[in-house]
C-alpha cells in the first residue's frame, strides 16, 4: 500500500506539488490608472479561498509581471519588466534597467509591454540564487515582436535580501516568439526553447548552474502548423511531456517533448473551422491530461487522451453589458487556471476544476474579485519540481540510488523511522536531509534504528542522504505531508 501511494505521488510527473513549496503563490499586479494612489496588489493563490491584498508603492504595471517567493510563500522579489523590486517595493541593488532599450525608455514609468515574457527559476544546484529569463521586445500598431532573449542573475545575501549580480546577459538576438522552460530529464537543469519568428525552426538552450548556453536547433520538417502573421501563445504541461503552440487566427499544435534530448516530436494539429476572434491564452491542467485555449469570446478544452485532438467549447463570454472577455491564462499552484481580461478590471475568470471533462471543468466567469485592476499582468509560472526521468520508462525515479536503509512511514506526518540493512561503525555514518534546493534541514550521526522528529519541517519533497566518511552511499526521496 505504501509503495503504491508513493508511486502515485512521485510517478505522476509532478514530483512535488507547487502548492507545498509556494514559490509562485503571490502574483503581483496593479495598474495605477485604476487607483487614486500608486499601489501594488498581490493575488494570493490558496487551495480553497483566493485572496487579494493591496499595499502602497511606487511600482506601476502595464502587462509584464513575474515573481518568486520563499518556501513559506513570502515574496522575495518581483519585476514589472522595467526593474526588480523587493518585498518592500524598492528596487533591489543593481535591479534597474532590466530589458533596457527603446521600449524600456518609452515605458519606464508605466511598466513593460510584453505579457508572459518573463519566468523566474531557482538556479540548479545553488541555494539562494535565481535566474530571471526575459525578452526584450519591439512593437508596432498591431503586435509586439520579441527581438532579444536575455537572462539576469539574482542572489540572496546572508540576510536573504535579493541583489542582482549580473543582468541583461544576451542569450539569443534574432527575432523570435515567446519562450518556454521545462526541466531537463536529469531533473536538475532546464531546457529553454523558443521558435524563430513565424517559423517552425526552434532554438534550444541548456540552463544549468553555469548559465544559459546554446545547445541545438530543431527544424520541424513538413510541419502543418501555420502561424499566420503574428505570434503564438505557448504552454508546457506540468509533467513536461507536452508543448502547446497556439495562434487565434490559424490552429493549435501539440507536441510530445523529449526531456532528455530537448526535442519536439509527434506533431498533432487542431484546425479551426473559422478564424477565432483575437485573444490567445493557453494552459494545461495539473494532471497534464487536458489543455485549454481561449479567444476573446470562448474557452476551449482539449482532451489529450482522445485522437484526433478536438476543441470543445466549455464557456462563452457573457451576453450582459460590460461582460469581460477572456485573455491570458496560467495554471496556479492550487490546480486552478486563472484567466484575465485586457483592461483595468478588478475581476478574473476561473476554471475551477480543469481536470474535469466538458462543462464539469466549471468555468466561473468573473468569479475572482480583486482589490485593483489587473490589466494583462498574468504570470507564466514554470514547474521547477520535476524529478529525474528513467531513460527506459520515462517515469520519475522513486529511489535515486541503491540504498542500504529503510525509511518509514513515507509519506510521513512528521515522525520518521530509519533502519539500516547492514552492520557498521556508528562513528562512520551520518544522515542528512536536504530540500529540493540542496539546503540541509537535518543532520545527525546514526544509531542502528533511529526515530527522527521532523514536526517543525514544512510539507514538501526532501532527499534523505546516508554518508560514510563524507561519501554518499545511499539516497531516498521523502515526502512530508501533515
Amino acid at each position: 500500500m505504501l509503495k503504491k501511494l508513493i508511486s502515485v505521488l512521485l510517478f505522476s510527473g509532478i514530483v512535488v506539488s507547487l502548492q507545498s513549496q509556494k514559490l509562485y503563490d503571490l502574483w503581483p499586479y496593479g495598474n495605477v490608472t485604476t487607483n487614486p494612489i500608486q499601489v501594488t496588489s498581490y493575488f494570493n493563490v490558496l487551495p480553497n479561498n483566493d485572496t487579494s491584498i493591496t499595499t502602497s508603492s511606487k511600482v506601476n504595471f502595464l502587462t509584464t509581471v513575474a515573481s518568486i517567493c520563499d518556501s513559506s510563500g513570502q515574496i522575495l522579489f518581483y519585476t514589472n519588466g522595467i526593474s526588480i523590486f523587493d518585498a518592500q517595493h524598492e528596487i533591489i541593488p543593481n535591479g534597474d534597467s532590466i530589458n533596457f532599450g527603446n521600449l524600456w525608455n518609452s515605458f519606464k514609468l508605466d511598466g513593460y509591454l510584453a505579457p508572459q515574457s518573463i519566468q523566474i527559476i531557482p538556479i540548479p544546484n545553488k541555494i539562494g540564487e535565481y535566474y530571471m529569463i526575459h525578452q526584450i521586445v519591439d512593437f508596432d500598431v498591431n503586435d509586439i515582436f520579441p527581438k532579444q532573449l536575455d537572462y539576469t542573475v539574482i542572489k540572496l545575501d546572508e540576510n536573504k535580501k535579493p541583489k542582482v549580480s549580473e543582468k541583461n546577459i544576451v542569450v539569443y538576438e534574432n527575432f523570435h516568439e515567446f519562450f518556454s522552460l521545462v526541466k531537463h530529464g536529469n531533473g536538475v537543469d532546464y531546457w529553454l526553447f523558443v521558435p524563430d519568428a513565424l517559423s517552425n525552426t526552434y532554438q534550444f538552450f541548456l540552463v544549468d548552474s553555469s548559465g544559459v548556453k546554446f545547445s541545438h536547433t530543431q527544424i520541424i520538417e513538413n510541419s502543418k502548423f501555420i502561424d499566420c502573421s503574428t505570434y503564438a501563445s505557448p504552454a508546457v504541461s506540468p509533467d513536461g511531456k507536452y508543448y502547446l503552440r497556439f495562434h487565434h487566427g490559424c490552429n493549435v499544435a501539440i507536441y510530445n517533448f523529449d526531456r532528455w534530448k530537448g526535442v519536439l516530436k509527434d506533431e498533432q494539429i487542431i484546425k479551426f473551422d473559422t478564424i477565432l476572434p483575437y485573444g490567445s491564452g493557453s494552459a494545461f491542467s495539473k494532471s497534464s491530461k487536458i489543455a485549454y485555449i481561449s479567444s476573446n469570446n470562448s474557452i476551449y478544452q482539449i482532451d489529450l487522451n482522445i485522437k484526433p485532438l478536438k476543441l470543445f467549447e466549455v464557456a462563452h463570454k457573457g451576453s450582459y453589458p460590460g461582460a469581460l472577455k477572456f485573455g491570458l491564462m496560467d495554471l496556479a499552484s492550487n490546480g486552478k487556471i486563472y484567466i484575465n481580461s485586457a483592461g483595468p478590471y478588478n475581476r478574473m475568470h476561473l476554471i475551477d476544476q480543469p481536470d474535469s471533462l466538458g462543462i464539469k471543468c466549471n468555468v466561473i466567469k468573473e468569479g475572482v474579485k480583486l482589490t485593483g485592476g489587473i490589466n494583462l499582468t498574468m504570470p507564466r509560472t514554470p514547474n521547477p519540481f520535476l524529478g529525474k526521468l528513467d531513460t527506459i520508462t520515462n517515469t520519475v525515479n522513486e529511489i535515486l540510488t541503491e540504498s542500504g536503509f529503510i525509511i518509514y512511514p513515507n509519506p510521513t506526518n512528521g515522525s520518521l523511522n530509519l533502519k539500516l540493512n547492514f552492520n557498521y561503525e556508528s562513528s562512520d555514518l551520518e544522515i542528512s536531509i536536504v530540500n529540493v534546493f540542496g539546503k540541509n534541514i537535518y543532520e545527525s550521526r546514526l544509531v542502528f534504528e533511529k526515530t527522527i522528529n521532523l514536526a517543525s519541517i514544512e510539507n514538501g519533497l526532501y532527499i534523505v542522504i546516508l554518508k560514510t566518511n563524507n561519501k554518499i552511499i545511499g539516497r531516498q526521496k521523502l515526502i512530508i505531508s501533515k
